[in-house]
This record gives structure tokens, C-alpha cells and sequence, in this order.
């Protein structure tokens, strides 16, 4: 667990901001030309999970783990940020190659398991309550 606290997390979120970029170059230039050896659906597919899971959620989450966490990430965040990185580039690689099979699936259903826990950890222990304002709390439907 000594290796997941080395990670510079806030980096992870703009490289994958930019692997996402990328994807999304792509996606524009296949609408132009053909590009031999990748599928428009498939790519579109992992851009799209991809942008979810590996840019969006991530940095939410490794905002909110820092808002939780006073600066230092707790060992759990940790492990959902890695998690989340490994569900994400597994999505990104095998819906690319195959689109919705087998691999993609597992990997989507991984991530979905992993957003179960990262809202166990905020809401059981009560950690947004004890970080934000009352009206951020309401919004969030947990008042």
C-alpha cells in the first residue's frame, strides 16, 4: 500500500485528460478519413466510458478525497484512485479492441463496484458532512 501513496495523483488526472483528448482527435479524424484496423463504435465506446470513469470521475473523487482527507489521502481513497485508474485503462484498452464483450464489461462492472465503495466510505463515516457547508450537505441529499 507504500507504492499508492508515491502516486501523484493530481497528474494521473491531466495525463488522462489528455489520453482522453487523444481519443477524441481520433474520433474526429476516423469521421473524415478511414483508418484501417480500429472501429469507429469502439473507439467512440472507450472514449466515452473513458471520459467518465477515467477523467471525470477520478477528479472528482480525488478532489473530494482531498477535501475528506485534509490534504493526505487516506489509505482507502488511495485504493479506490488506483482502483479507478486500473477499471479506466482496462476500459479504455479492451473496448478499443472489442467493444462490448466479455473484458469491457467486467472492467465497467468494476468500476461500478468501485463507485459503491467510494460512496460507502463518504457517507457511512459521515466525511462530507464534517468537510462541508449545510447547504452543499442538503444538496447532496443527505440531510
Amino acid at each position: 500500500m507504500k507504492r499508492f501513496s508515491t502516486l501523484n495523483y493530481p497528474r494521473w488526472a491531466i495525463f488522462n485528460f489528455v489520453v482522453l483528448s487523444i481519443f477524441g482527435v481520433i474520433l474526429r479524424y476516423m469521421q473524415l478519413y478511414d483508418v484501417p484496423g480500429l472501429n469507429y463504435q469502439f473507439i467512440l465506446h472507450a472514449h466515452s466510458h473513458f471520459a467518465f470513469s477515467g477523467w471525470m470521475f477520478f477528479s472528482i473523487a480525488l478532489l473530494i478525497a482531498l477535501l475528506c482527507s485534509d490534504g493526505k489521502i487516506s489509505i482507502g481513497f488511495q485504493t479506490i484512485l488506483v482502483l479507478t485508474l486500473i477499471s479506466s485503462y482496462g476500459m479504455l484498452a479492451s473496448f478499443s479492441r472489442q467493444g462490448y464483450k466479455l473484458v469491457s464489461i467486467s472492467f465497467s462492472t468494476l468500476f461500478i463496484v468501485i463507485t459503491f465503495r467510494f460512496t460507502y466510505l463518504l457517507f457511512h463515516r459521515n466525511l462530507l458532512k464534517e468537510h462541508v457547508n449545510e447547504p452543499a450537505f442538503i444538496l447532496l441529499g443527505e440531510a
